[in-house]
């Protein structure tokens, strides 16, 4: 008969021990963890978590592709000028890019600037440029000098290329995709780039196709291209110190608060009237996006009471007192909501010879009037005066608080001493008038040129 097996004594004394420990951790457990759990939700935070980082990214993102005030969001500039070609040197690209990267300053761009760029030079230009677009905001790319179009594709011609026939192209210059790839990689809100570019080709000659000027280049959303001249045409570079292209797109980006597409509009009617109709800049655009070069000017104070050069009546009875106009400066007044837009910008030629010339602007009351004046004028026996006039007694000015000969405005029943600049606010409706404080017009001879300026409150 066989015993029944024995358990190990140390077998069962194990089993004893993991027993108990067991139930004291329950216990433990019980009575600690409570205490721990608590302490664990006091506890700030030591960082950010990964949720949070993850939200900081998505806003970022937001504020990127968001539409940013034109003023605070970056702006990028990359202007080269090419003028030391060796076989057909160009006069104004040097000019002209140094004017408009001082122009493009002045409105607040960060600005990349090249003159007689090689190819290595104008690459690495690019390659800056595209870094800098990744930023975001607003970019713009400025090219003054030879460009031409081979077998469909546009290039941009570096100083010391060498061309003898068209397959030296792709080696020697720059295809103008290379600068639209840059700013579409870039993925900012909007890019302009400007090509001053559209002259004869130097190289036609042996160049078996007779393509004349850039070709037409689809703009990439966002991206507005503009050419000096329309597709396949060709520009003169002009004998002055800027091409006739650069120079009215000087004039246009230092208006305030012209939009974008109204800058290019400006310069195309002001090129082709001044050609002859010989040249008309032309632009592609798929812009989403509103864009000002320059805000619009601060608005100016109403002439008061105190103002060293208030509103004279014609007549001897002064001018009522009316309440100040919607969207005027009032310290009383509650700001309005809304914004000040130009309404009307014009530049007018003042004949010394006549009593008034009419501007062909309109005002109404409550609108903002800013005048800038430039220029001389002959006075017979007073001499050559600019707008500021000349300190002579004349008892036949029209305008007695103002000096002789001095700009002055006639707006309804008042006038206005400008001299060279005067901004108020209109106080009656009617055309604008300009004219000289002096009536002896006979002996004059010349023009003042007046910009003109009127804004207008919008809610």
């Amino acid at each position: 008969m066989k015993k029944a097996p024995t358990q190990h004594p140390y077998l069962v004394f194990v089993i004893v021990l993991l027993t108990a420990a067991l139930i004291f951790g329950h216990a433990v457990e019980g009575r600690l963890l409570p205490d721990v759990k608590h302490s664990r939700q006091q506890r700030p935070p030591a960082g950010p978590s990964q949720e949070g980082k993850r939200q900081t990214v998505q806003e970022r993102g937001q504020t990127a592709n968001r539409p940013a005030n034109p003023n605070a969001e970056p702006r990028i500039a990359l202007v080269i000028g090419n003028g030391a070609y060796r076989d057909a040197p160009l006069l104004n690209p040097v000019n002209d890019a140094s004017d408009m990267a001082a122009a493009l300053k002045k409105v607040g761009f960060e600005v990349i600037a090249g003159e007689n760029r090689t190819q290595g030079a104008m690459l690495r230009d690019i390659d800056e440029f595209g870094q800098r677009l990744k930023r975001g905001g607003v970019g713009l790319f400025y090219f003054a000098g030879h460009a031409m179009q081979v077998r469909g594709e546009n290039y941009l011609i570096p100083v010391g290329a060498k061309i003898q026939k068209e397959l030296d192209v792709e080696v020697e210059a720059i295809k103008l995709d290379r600068v639209l790839n840059e700013m579409e990689e870039a993925r900012n809100r909007l890019n302009i780039l400007i090509l001053d570019a559209c002259r004869n080709n130097p190289f036609a000659r042996s160049f078996r196709s007779g393509a004349n000027g850039l070709g037409q280049v689809a703009a990439p959303a966002g991206t507005l291209i503009a050419y000096a001249t329309n597709p396949g045409s060709t520009a003169s570079d002009g004998p002055g110190r800027n091409g006739l292209y650069t120079e009215e797109l000087l004039a246009a980006i230092r208006t305030p608060g012209l939009k974008v597409e109204d800058v290019f509009k400006r310069v195309r009617t002001r090129v082709r009237e001044k050609s002859n109709g010989n040249q008309v800049p032309w632009e592609n655009s798929s812009l989403e996006g509103d864009f000002y070069f320059a805000p619009a000017p601060s608005a100016p104070a109403p002439l008061t009471a105190g103002t060293t050069t208030p509103p004279q009546p014609i007549q001897a009875e002064p001018h009522s007192n009316p309440s100040t106009p919607s969207g005027a400066n009032s310290s009383a007044a509650e700001p309005a909501t809304g914004s000040w837009v130009v309404v009307a910008d014009e530049r007018v030629q003042v004949s010394a010879t006549k009593a008034w010339t009419d501007t062909g602007v309109y005002v109404k009351v409550g609108q903002r009037v800013t005048l800038r004046a430039s220029g001389h004028v002959n006075l017979g026996p007073f001499g050559q005066v600019g707008p500021g006039g000349v300190s002579k007694d004349d008892a036949r000015r029209p305008l007695g608080e103002c000096v002789t000969g001095a700009l002055i405005a006639k707006l309804g029943s008042g006038m206005v001493c400008v001299k060279s600049e005067q901004d108020f606010t209109a106080l009656s409706e009617g055309k604008l008038w300009l004219g000289l404080n002096e009536s002896n017009l006979a002996d004059n001879s010349g023009e003042f040129v007046v910009k003109v300026f009127v804004q207008e409150f919008r809610r």
